[in-house]
């Protein structure tokens, strides 16, 4: 028996699925939408191109002098007559909506934060959650009202749905427009590439734009200015570790397990025999100590490890 409740694509259900609001049928029923007619993506693109452009809009202080004078010469004398009262009443309300808004002060005033030594995790004022590894900085105004980051490095974003305000971030060419919740931007000089764990985002550069949803990810290639999509499953979502604490390894090499465990724990990890690195581990860990990766690690390789100025040795004969 299907039980699929069928779901009109409306514009009110687009502008939901471009403010992340979409509950998970509707966010099927729109994605089947785009792929039924080429029509359909090129009306959904050009929706999501004006949405982008009125979200990224800055406040402009109305000239009511100039508006004014305007309006004067286009009127007939008897147009006036009828009409000034309207018009009063309309400046009236732009006087009003400037004088509310703190136009200057918002834009003058921006946080920096930056990962040096440490894995960093902060709260932003929307209660979005970052978490950035070391060498990692974002950008962005002390008001929030328009929710925009700058990134450099690399950064996790567990974001708080919004339908008044997208929560983007750009970086380099990139523009990364949050429909969901939790993603993960590296960016390099030759590439940018995005993660997404939970939700959904929608990705773009000045040519070309692509919607990418949980289990999905690209690469974004700086000289050719191209997208390559890939999939975040299984180990790739080591790649955010970091961030997450939760850990996949699949017949994955020890040279490579290492490498994830030090990224994400933020300690250099070191083997002394050359030949443990093609040993093979298949695993998971979720929210665990460093100690107790390390015991679970080593005793299913019969391996040892110790600790010498925040260093950390594994040693053994390597595997058969």
């Amino acid at each position: 028996m299907d039980n699929k409740q069928h779901i009109s694509v409306t514009e009110d259900l687009l502008a939901k699925y471009l403010a992340g609001e979409a509950g998970p049928e509707e966010a099927i029923a729109v994605d089947n939408w785009l792929e039924a007619l080429p029509e359909n993506r090129q009306t959904f693109d050009q929706l999501a191109k004006v949405w982008g452009n009125a979200t990224l809009s800055s406040y402009q202080k109305p000239d009511v002098e100039r508006e004014w004078e305007r309006f004067s010469q286009k009127q007939s004398p008897r147009k006036r007559i009828y009409t000034w009262l309207a018009v009063a009443a309309t400046l009236v309300c732009l006087i009003a909506i400037y004088k509310l808004l703190p136009v200057g002060k918002a834009s003058s005033e921006i946080i920096s934060l930056q990962a040096q030594k440490d894995i960093i995790r902060d709260t932003l004022p929307d209660n979005s959650y970052v978490v950035m590894p070391p060498g990692s900085a974002i950008r962005y105004p002390a008001a929030f009202t328009s929710r925009q980051i700058q990134l450099k490095g690399e950064g996790y974003f567990e974001v708080q749905p919004s339908s008044q305000s997208p929560f983007i971030v750009e970086t380099g060419d990139l523009k990364i427009q949050v429909l969901g919740t939790a993603f993960n931007v590296k960016t390099s000089p030759e590439q940018i590439i995005v993660q997404v764990n939970n939700g959904a985002v929608l990705v773009s550069s000045k040519t070309s734009a692509i919607t990418l949803k949980a289990g999905q990810g690209c690469i974004y290639n700086r000289a050719s200015r191209t997208f390559d999509t890939v999939s975040t499953a299984e180990n790739g979502r080591n790649n955010y570790a970091y961030a997450t604490r939760m850990l996949h390894f699949q017949h994955t090499s020890l040279s490579e397990v290492a490498r994830q465990v030090s990224k994400t724990y933020n300690v250099e990890i070191r083997l002394e025999n050359e030949k443990m690195a093609e040993c093979h581990i298949s695993t998971t860990f979720e929210n665990k100590p460093l100690s107790y990766v390390l015991d679970v690690i080593t005793a299913s390789l019969d391996l040892q490890y110790r600790t010498e100025r925040n260093v950390i040795y594994i040693s053994g004969d390597g595997c058969n």
